[in-house]
This record gives C-alpha cells, sequence and structure tokens, in this order.
C-alpha cells in the first residue's frame, strides 16, 4: 500500500512557548522516524497529529485528504505516556471497551493480548500495572483505534525484549497503516524497512 504523509507549514505552541514555526514535513514511506534531542517537541507534534492539542497553523494530509483536528481526534491511534488511563479502572475493562468501540480495527484485540503477553494483566487495575505493562495497554490502545495514521511515542521503552519483537516483526513490518514513531530505537529500529528518518532538531524553535 502506498503511503503519503505530508505536513504543511505546521507552527504548534505549548502555554507561551512556541515549539514549531512552519515545520514541513513529507514522507512516502510506510514509517516515519522522527529524532532528535529529548526535549525538542516530538512528542508534543505526535499529540497536535492525534488531535490532542491544537496546530496554531498548517495543514495534514494522509494519503491526499486533507485532515482536520476533529477527522484527526476521530481515526488516529497514539501511544504515549503523556496520557494517563484512571488508575481505578481494571485493564480488563479497558480492553473490552475497545473491543466494542473499534469494531472495524485493523487488528484483533484478542491477537494483541497474545502477541504483548498481556492477558495475565488483565485482572490487575491501571494503578497495579508496571511501567512495561502500562506502555502494553497504551499500544494496544493505539493499534486497536489507529484507522488512518498510528502515532507511537517511544514505543519500545520499558518493553519486554518478546513484546518489542512482536510489536516490530508483526506489527510495524506488516503495517497498512501510515506510521509515525520517535524514539532511539537505533538498533531496534533498524530491522524495518520502508522508513524516513527524520531529525527534528533543526525545525524546532530553539529559545536562546
Amino acid at each position: 500500500t502506498k503511503m503519503n504523509l505530508s505536513l504543511q507549514n505546521i507552527s504548534i505552541s505549548r502555554g507561551n512557548k512556541l515549539i514549531f514555526d512552519d515545520l514541513n514535513i513529507q514522507s512516502s514511506s510506510k514509517i516515519l522516524h522522527l529524532t532528535g534531542e529529548n526535549g525538542i517537541g516530538k512528542s508534543s507534534l505526535l499529540l497536535a497529529l492525534s488531535g490532542l492539542i491544537p496546530f496554531q497553523s498548517g495543514s495534514v494530509n494522509i494519503n491526499d485528504k486533507v485532515f482536520h483536528r476533529k477527522d484527526l481526534i476521530a481515526s488516529i491511534g497514539l501511544s504515549t505516556t503523556e496520557i494517563a488511563t484512571p488508575p481505578e479502572i481494571l485493564a480488563k475493562h479497558v480492553v473490552s471497551y475497545l473491543t466494542k468501540r473499534y469494531p472495524d480495527s485493523h487488528y484483533q484485540i484478542d491477537d494483541l493480548i497474545v502477541g504483548f503477553n498481556f492477558a495475565h494483566q488483565l485482572q490487575n487495575t491501571v494503578a497495579e500495572l508496571s511501567e512495561g505493562s502500562l506502555r502494553k495497554l497504551s499500544l494496544i490502545t493505539a493499534l486497536m483505534k489507529a484507522q488512518s495514521l498510528l502515532l507511537l511515542d517511544e514505543p519500545t521503552n520499558g518493553l519486554d525484549a518478546t513484546s518489542s519483537h512482536f510489536l516490530m516483526t508483526y506489527i510495524l513490518a506488516q503495517t497498512n497503516l501510515c506510521t509515525v514513531l520517535t524514539g532511539h530505537g537505533g538498533s531496534v529500529y533498524s530491522q524495518l524497512t520502508d522508513v524516513d528518518i527524520i531529525n527534528l532538531d533543526r525545525a524546532a524553535v530553539k529559545n536562546n
């Protein structure tokens, strides 16, 4: 499947801090890997692409279709530690919600639970999950929701080797979704093909 992601004249602020001003990114690979120093704005860009924070200006075009903020919110799956799930909810209730809410998902929830070795965590509350298990739940949520674009913020952080292998080999290597990744995945990501790598260090606004 041919992919095309185009970000044109994107400006993003958080609070009164301008993070990107007139950012342009063009990618025709299945996977776009964003690199750059910590704090440069990679997570903010993913939050804006998911519709959770607004763009000050600019447009997002996925496979030749313009996506407005409401379109992004409805059809994009985001995995990030910046979004907290309410701590008292049982993991199994998150999973059953995802199954009902996204019946046309690209993925089967049972395949994801097995692949990420998550079954034994289903009886736990979100508060009881380890960092790695929270990451898995976040990835499962993003994969179930994503219809147009999959956004993964440092997806292998805290993941065990088996889950990381599942993510790389069975999800990302075979994806039919336009995917944006961040993270210092050097060796982990090196096995992926059809990847554009863009360093955001020069694109970010430096508040010197």
